[in-house]
């Protein structure tokens, strides 16, 4: 009797690994694993074949073995991404025991994540095609371009809370021309280096070769010809759907990332977009010695010279050109200026020890 039935149980080994390296530059090999797997059902035994050559993969194709917390990206979501996706299988048997269980062997290709040539495969007749390996294909494509999502939206997650250091100058009491008391607090925002560094690295990570554009791209290019020279070699070749600035000497240069369809960098601008004006929260908190909360406020900041958009090309409804615009984001940027909060009782400088600066999305 077998226990755990409910689950896909894997008697993985590996009879062979060998990389199959195209001979044009530019485009990353795929990895082809023998495996042996079973499972209480064909399906679930493919799937855990899947699932085990894929984590093999890892080893192979990964760009680097990261052990990062907070707000920088961890290894379990890198190698998740990196380690590609089923591009081919062969079952090259397949056998039922005396209990029900499937016991598979297979031959299977993985595709490195940023191959260009990401293709259905056809049978040995052009005219023929295999409808459950294209299934399987798309299903295993489908769920790598979520886990890239899920890779960036980790990091934008943390936005803006871990994305923008506070500097607060000397804070100065005065008193208004209404004898009103009220504290002046000089600030200064930059964007945080290790959360920009996080984010270039997951937009590198599922960001795909420039001719492969997204369909926002081809929908503004359409009819466009391909003779046309401020479009260069290639129609796709437009502008990046997400931008990144960093100081040259610190941060390092410009970098412009392609998505493989529109549906990430909707992800993307839900996380960063703001309703009306771009803008940031500024939360203002005056704390006594034991940091228990006397009073706070909350200031709404532009923050357009971290975060501008760039609508899109075409004939775009408002709500597409909300919803489409590009965000360039700028790293090196910084802004400043002064809080003054009004101060309701002198019984509350008395209690005052700290004032704390905190960003946030929303003050509501």
């Amino acid at each position: 009797m077998r226990l755990g039935s409910c689950l896909a149980i894997g008697l993985l080994a590996s009879t062979s690994v060998y990389a199959d390296i195209p001979k044009t530059g530019g485009i990353h090999p795929t990895v082809t694993i023998e495996k042996q797997c079973e499972g209480y059902s064909i399906e679930e035994a493919k799937r855990s074949c899947f699932s085990s050559a894929i984590e093999q993969v890892v080893g192979q194709i990964i760009v680097s073995d990261l052990e990062i917390s907070g707000d920088r990206i961890t290894k379990d979501k890198v190698s998740q991404y990196s380690a590609g996706y089923i591009d081919d299988y062969v079952i090259q048997k397949q056998q039922q025991d005396d209990h029900g269980w499937w016991h598979l062997n297979m031959s299977i290709t993985i595709a490195s994540s940023k191959i260009a040539q990401r293709k259905i495969s056809r049978g040995e007749r052009v005219d023929i095609v295999d409808g459950l390996k294209a299934r399987d294909q798309i299903d295993s494509q489908l769920e790598q371009r979520a886990n890239g999502d899920v890779l960036i939206g980790q990091v934008l997650s943390s936005y803006p809370e871990n994305a923008y250091v506070i500097n607060s100058g000397q804070t100065e009491f005065k008193i208004s021309n209404l004898r009103q008391a009220y504290v002046d607090i000089p600030y200064s925002i930059t964007m945080s280096r290790s959360w920009i560094e996080a984010l270039n690295e997951a937009l590198d990570l599922v960001a795909v070769n420039t001719a492969k554009c997204n369909k926002l791209t081809r929908a503004v290019l359409q009819g466009v010809s391909r003779a046309n020279t401020k479009l260069g070699k290639d129609i796709c070749g437009s502008e990046p759907d997400v931008r990144v600035s960093r100081k040259a000497g610190f941060f390092g240069a410009t970098e412009g990332y392609y998505f493989p369809d529109i549906e990430t960098l909707h992800m993307i601008n839900n996380e960063l977009r703001t309703d009306g004006q771009q803008h940031i929260d500024l939360r203002v908190d005056l704390l006594d010695a034991g940091g228990n909360i006397i009073d706070s406020r909350c200031a709404t900041i532009n923050n357009e010279r971290f975060i501008r958009y760039e609508r899109p090309a075409g004939t775009y409804n408002l709500n597409d050109r909300y919803t489409n615009s590009r965000p360039n984001i700028f790293g090196q940027e910084n802004v400043y200026g002064t809080l003054r909060v009004s101060i309701r009782t002198t019984q509350q400088l008395e209690d005052l020890a700290k004032i704390k600066l905190t960003v946030q999305r929303t003050c509501t």
